[in-house]
């Protein structure tokens, strides 16, 4: 109804659909009661429920026609950031910690039935027409 489609958004809220399950279900809940008071398991880590994927400079929401017309404008007055040292590390650190997840496999299913566009093609490097690192979404 907006004109855009969130992976990152749909990446988040199944790792927080994750985590919630994990936190008080299971064999090994991470929060559980002992001795009358709450407790977070050893195994608990806040690091392998938050991914790159959350963040949509990596990982490019589609958007309507109407809707990237403007954006797309937005987009390209950041374009100089993508050679910043910060911008630059960040996105290595990205690359170095992206793996494919099972959002990544419904968005591109959906792109290949002709469903979505390509989230690639409203990536902010592709509007800076610049090479840059990509997530792994380009190499599958």
């Amino acid at each position: 109804m907006t004109g855009v489609f969130s992976p990152a958004d749909l990446e988040a809220n199944y790792q927080g659909f994750l985590f919630y399950q994990q936190l008080c279900h299971g064999d090994e809940p991470l929060l559980y009661r002992q001795d009358d008071r709450w407790h977070f398991s050893d195994r608990f880590d806040l690091r392998d429920y938050v991914y790159p994927n959350w963040d949509e400079s990596w990982n490019p929401n589609t958007y309507s026609k109407r809707r990237w017309k403007g954006i797309s404008t937005t987009m390209a007055g950041y374009c100089p950031e993508l050679n910043s040292a910060w911008v630059r590390e960040q996105r290595t650190h990205y690359a170095s910690l992206d793996t494919p997840t099972d959002t990544d496999q419904r968005v591109q299913e959906l792109v290949a039935a002709g469903e979505l566009a390509d989230p690639r093609a409203f990536d902010i490097t592709a509007v800076c027409e610049q090479p840059a690192l990509t997530p792994k979404r380009d190499h599958e």
